[in-house]
């Protein structure tokens, strides 16, 4: 049976309510959540067994932020216990032309001042035949992507195949050290993450051409990328037009060595942006995983950001028959305007 495994930070986010701004609101909402806690909730409701690869404190808020994981489906039983703090993000909903603002507080975090000596790779790899990674985790802390590359080299000796989002925040880090991190850890990368503009920021070999179509650089990056990397399987990524605040358009693409497959494109109300790109990311894995034909992988990926973004809170909520209802919609559009 396939096991999934997903290596990063469950962090309490706290939500300003009513659509106030941090400084008038006189309470937030609690949620727990993290980019790999969001795509192995997702594939747990998808029938999926999955878990978790992380440290929590051992106290209340650690606890709690458990079996708010485990309430998804998702295997706590690994994840490491110690420590006194939990990773903490203020969302302010914006609403309008305000945009949302997130503040993070996760420096001195339990996963954060975690140690490579801390994690047993034969006990959490246990079983597991697939292993995902986002970006982020490399950009938090020096010791955190030490341990994440470590897990990416041990899941590889186990031969376990193995994921990875670029999710490039360069608030976080510099182009500098992304750059490095990326080129060294591509080669031990089966499926991955991304769109044109990831690789060519990212990647000093791929040149995006604003000349050419939308589908003539994917077509292109895609071509460079699988040359110099044959390791990769497949790589997907998604195109979002911001067409007012809160309707937006979304297109994915999903490229192996072989052939490129492009999603219909979608219009949609927003609820809720953030978790979309991890909502993508388990629905690519899904068709992955399913061996299901490209067509159905690519708008079975898109299909599920876009129900994504009609949930409040960052992990998507929805059974594999929601997100094929909405794929055989006749409409490209679901909102007549």
């Amino acid at each position: 049976m396939q096991k999934i495994a997903g290596f990063g930070e469950i962090m309490q986010r706290l939500m300003t309510q009513k659509y106030q701004t941090i400084e008038q609101t006189q309470g937030f909402d609690v949620m727990y959540t993290g980019t790999a806690l969001n795509v192995l909730a997702s594939l747990a409701y998808f029938g999926y067994d999955t878990r978790m690869i992380s440290k929590l404190p051992e106290n209340a808020l650690g606890f709690a932020a458990r079996s708010a994981a485990q309430s998804f489906g998702v295997d706590m039983s690994r994840v490491i216990i110690g420590g006194d703090y939990l990773g903490l993000y203020f969302l302010e909903q914006g609403f309008g032309v305000r945009p949302s603002k997130v503040i993070y507080n996760r420096e001195h975090s339990a996963f954060v001042t975690s140690h490579l000596d801390e994690y047993d790779w034969d006990a959490i790899y246990q079983d597991v035949t697939h292993v995902h990674f986002c970006g982020i985790s490399f950009a938090v802390a020096e010791n955190v992507r030490n341990i994440a590359v470590a897990a990416i080299k041990q899941a590889k000796e186990r031969d376990i195949v193995v994921s990875l989002d670029f999710n490039y925040r360069p608030g976080l880090w510099s182009k500098e050290e992304a750059i490095d991190v990326y080129l060294g850890v591509l080669p031990l990368v089966d499926i991955c993450f991304a769109n044109q503009r990831d690789f060519s920021e990212l990647l000093p070999f791929s040149v995006i051409d604003e000349t050419e179509s939308y589908e003539q650089m994917i077509e292109k990056t895609m071509q460079d990328v699988f040359s110099r990397y044959p390791n990769i399987q497949l790589i997907a990524g998604t195109k979002r037009l911001v067409l007012e605040p809160t309707f937006h358009q979304l297109q994915g693409f999903i490229a192996t060595p072989a052939t490129v497959v492009f999603s219909k494109a979608y219009q949609f109300d927003v609820l809720e942006r953030i978790g979309g790109g991890d909502a993508f990311v388990a629905g690519v894995l899904h068709g992955y995983l399913g061996e299901e034909p490209l067509s159905y992988t690519v708008e079975f990926g898109v299909a599920s950001s876009v129900y994504k973004h009609t949930i409040l809170g960052d992990s998507n909520r929805a059974r594999i028959s929601d997100i094929e209802k909405l794929m055989k919609s006749s409409k490209n559009d679901m909102i007549e305007r």
